[in-house]
């Protein structure tokens, strides 16, 4: 009862008031979830992915560039679930991770041109996460550099 009154105390009144009767906190969670969720949202995934699409590096830095796409990745995911199969051997889990690997590169500044390049030339692409890291590294090399010709 102290969590259903918690519950409903958290919710904007005109939202509680619609889920008010409702004697179980699991079936009114239920009820939000189907009424509030947006899964599914045709709208909301076109939307994301076109952010996705248009999201680049620019004055940004690795990690911050990497973060925002992340944030959107996790959006795209919720909406559309079927793009983040869980199985570890799921062959479509596999080529979207790659993929999100790829767009990442893509938006890279050209200054990353040599190492995208080292990276796409292993016989397996690396993860988002390591790539990530690379360019962080790769980063922070040109930054050394730059400092040093001063």
């Amino acid at each position: 009862m102290l969590v259903y009154i918690w519950f409903l105390n958290s919710l904007v009144p005109t939202i509680a008031a619609t889920v008010d009767g409702i004697e179980k906190v699991k079936d009114v969670w239920e009820k939000l979830r189907r009424t509030y969720d947006g899964v599914r949202n045709n709208l909301r995934v076109f939307q994301i992915k076109g952010e996705i699409d248009a999201t680049v590096q620019g004055e940004r830095t690795v990690q911050e560039y990497a973060t925002e796409l992340e944030r959107l990745w996790l959006d795209y995911d919720h909406f559309f679930p079927r793009a983040s199969c869980k199985d570890p051997g799921c062959k479509e889990r596999e080529a979207f991770l790659q993929e999100r690997t790829m767009v990442f590169l893509k938006g890279l500044t050209s200054e990353f041109a040599q190492r995208i390049a080292l990276l796409l030339a292993q016989p397996k692409i690396p993860t988002l996460e390591e790539v990530v890291s690379a360019m962080i590294q790769e980063e922070t090399r040109i930054g050394e550099v730059s400092t040093s010709n001063l």
